[in-house]
């Protein structure tokens, strides 16, 4: 008996193109969160790409097994932006926030 393994992607409502980092003729499930993800591929029922966070647990305890994919790259750097409108008042949380971004 075969038993095949799936690739978990993350289903995107503005991602344009569905095979960003899915191998050519891949099976495939999309969830929707990463939490989902996690589950799927700690039952064994597949692999894929997973913030790091997420699973440095079952990464240690070898629970998980980090793997390489030579068309998908380990890691993805990103740079993130934060607009808000200067002519409004922000709450605690916002301003804290605000802050923490310009300390880096």
């Amino acid at each position: 008996m075969t038993i095949r393994k799936l690739f978990f992607a993350i289903a995107h409502k503005h991602q344009k193109n569905d095979s960003c980092y899915v191998l050519s003729a891949q099976d495939q499930w999309s969830v929707n969160d990463f939490a989902t993800k996690k589950e799927l591929t700690l039952a064994g029922l597949g692999w894929g790409r997973l913030p790091k966070n997420l699973i440095e647990t079952a990464l240690k305890d070898g629970t998980l097994t980090a793997i390489n994919v030579e068309s998908i790259p380990t890691h993805t750097d990103i740079s993130l932006y934060m607009f808000r409108d200067r002519n409004r008042e922000h709450g605690p949380v916002a301003n804290h926030f605000w802050q923490e971004l310009q300390a880096d």
